[in-house]
């Protein structure tokens, strides 16, 4: 199996206009980001999302629901959001195509090979945060650069696998992997809940 987390391997930071990120961090943020059904990110992206089966993981995750799905139209990714009070939990999955995305982790995250489902899959724990902005200016309006640096301990999980032809990817927010302190069998647990 090809790996699919591609470390950068010079630094810990991401350098502006790395567009493995483009539809991550910031974006997932942004109100009506999360806008569609299901089944209109279905109709955008010509094929059936899978979908996690709450019941079979409410023992993990209390109170998890469905809140939301999201269309990437470069990367044909549906990502659908699920909530439990104000922590997230994402499941992208799209086709695997003449250019595959891989997901940009730090140089030194430790990547751990998982069976997934039947399928060789990856875990780590860790994110991209910001780091300072670089502010050029006080006048309103000023763009500020953001970079952003990984870091090891932040409470968010990541597992990846590929089945036939698509690649899914289930993260965390930080602040759910902190509240709940799930690990990677319950992420794994999680992953087996898809249906």
């Amino acid at each position: 199996m090809d790996a699919l987390f591609r470390p950068k391997p010079w630094r810990d930071h991401l350098p502006q206009g790395d567009h493995s990120l483009a539809w991550r961090s910031s974006c997932i943020r942004r109100p009506g980001y999360f806008s569609l059904s299901i089944s209109e990110a279905e109709q955008l992206a010509g094929y059936k999302a899978r979908e996690l089966s709450l019941a079979d993981i409410a023992d993990l995750i209390p109170g998890l629901e469905f809140t939301g799905a999201h269309y990437n139209s470069e990367m044909r990714a549906i990502i659908l959001r699920y909530s439990v009070e104000n922590h997230h939990l994402y499941l992208t999955q799209y086709p695997i195509g003449p250019t595959q995305e891989y997901n940009t982790i730090g140089p030194n995250a430790p990547v751990q090979k998982v069976l997934v489902r039947g399928a060789e899959g990856e875990y780590v724990v860790g994110g991209w945060k910001a780091a300072r902005p670089e502010i050029t200016s006080t006048q309103p309006g000023t763009q500020v650069n953001l970079d952003v640096v990984w870091d090891p301990n932040l409470p968010q999980r990541i597992l990846r696998w590929q089945e036939a032809d698509f690649l899914f990817e289930i993260l965390t927010s930080a602040s759910l992997g902190r509240e709940l302190n799930l690990e990677k069998e319950e992420i794994i647990k999680i992953a087996e809940a898809i249906h």
